[in-house]
C-alpha cells in the first residue's frame, strides 16, 4: 500500500528544477522517500525512458526495486522496476527502473559506453562514496559533456555537502550549477534508557547477555513497550557472531514470554 511522504509533497519542485537543468542534486532527511518515489517521479517526467539508480550496496538495491514494485499499481518486479547485482539479476534490458550495484553499473558502462536507452543515472547514497561512484560520475560527467547532453544526472543523500557537489555537477552545455532540492524527514520520538548496572562489554559473552537481558525485560512487561526493537551494535563485523547468537537467543525468549501471557 503506498502511504504519503515528505518527497510527494515536493514532486513539482523536483520537475521543475528537471526542467531547466541536466543535473540536480537531492537532500533528503531519512525517511523522506527519496530511494523508492524519486526514480518513479523521474521516470514518469522523462516519458517512460529507461532510468539506471545506482546503490553503494546489493541488499538496498534489491529491497528498493521489490518496494517500487509492491507500492505502484501496474509494476512487476523484473518488467516495470528490477534490479541488477553480483550473482542476481532481476530485470530485462527494456525495464525502465533498473537498480545497479556501483560495479555492476561500470560494467554496463563498459557495454554500452553511450549508455544508449538511458534517459537518466542517479546515484543513490553518495556519501558513501568509493573507488566506484568517483569513476562513475566522472565517466558520466564526460560522456554527458562530450556525447549526450540530454543524459540527466542525479546525486541523491541525506547527508553530503551539497554546494560542492552542485558545482562539480555544473553543466559543461550552460555552466550553471546544479540545483539543489533539500526535502525533510520523516522523525519518531525515541525516547533513551539507561541501564542502572555497569558492566564490562570486553567480551562477546558478556554484550549478548546484556541485549538478552534487555530485550526480555522490556517484552515481560517490566518496561512496556508498543512496536519493534532495534538493537544496535557498534562493535565491528567480528561480533556477527556474537550478535546472530543474541538475535536467536532474544526470538526464543520472545515467545516464550508471549506463551506465558496468552
Amino acid at each position: 500500500m503506498r502511504t504519503h511522504l515528505p518527497i510527494d509533497e515536493q514532486e513539482s519542485e523536483l520537475t521543475s528544477a528537471l526542467k531547466s537543468h541536466q543535473n540536480l542534486v537531492l537532500v533528503a532527511e531519512p525517511g523522506a522517500g527519496k530511494t523508492t518515489r524519486f526514480p518513479v517521479t523521474l521516470l514518469n517526467f522523462l516519458g517512460k525512458k529507461k532510468i539506471a539508480v545506482l546503490e553503494p550496496r546489493r541488499v538496498a538495491a534489491r529491497a528498493a526495486a521489490v518496494r517500487i514494485a509492491s507500492e505502484n499499481e501496474g509494476f512487476e518486479l523484473g518488467r516495470e522496476v528490477g534490479y541488477s547485482v553480483r550473482f542476481d539479476r532481476n530485470l530485462t534490458e527494456t525495464t525502465p527502473i533498473a537498480f545497479y550495484t556501483e560495479g555492476l553499473f561500470l560494467q554496463q558502462l563498459k557495454s554500452n559506453p553511450r549508455l544508449e536507452g538511458y534517459s537518466a543515472v542517479v546515484l543513490d547514497e553518495f556519501h558513501e562514496r568509493s573507488r566506484h561512484t568517483d569513476l562513475a560520475i566522472g565517466l558520466l560527467m564526460e560522456l554527458q559533456s562530450l556525447e549526450r547532453p540530454d543524459l540527466r544526472i542525479v546525486v541523491m543523500s541525506a547527508t553530503l555537502d551539497a554546494a560542492r557537489v552542485s558545482s562539480f555537477l555544473t553543466s559543461a552545455e550552460t555552466g550553471i550549477a546544479a540545483p539543489i532540492v533539500n526535502v525533510p524527514g520523516r522523525t519518531h520520538p525515541v525516547e533513551v534508557r539507561h541501564g542502572k548496572e555497569p558492566l564490562s562489554l570486553s567480551t562477546d559473552r558478556a554484550w549478548t547477555e546484556r541485549v538478552l537481558k534487555t530485550v526480555t525485560r522490556i517484552y515481560r512487561g517490566e518496561e512496556p513497550v508498543i512496536g519493534d526493537i532495534l538493537v544496535f551494535s557498534s562493535r565491528g563485523r567480528r561480533d556477527s557472531q556474537a550478535s546472530r547468537s543474541a538475535g536467536a537467543a532474544v526470538y526464543s525468549n520472545m515467545r516464550a514470554a508471549r506463551s506465558a501471557h496468552s
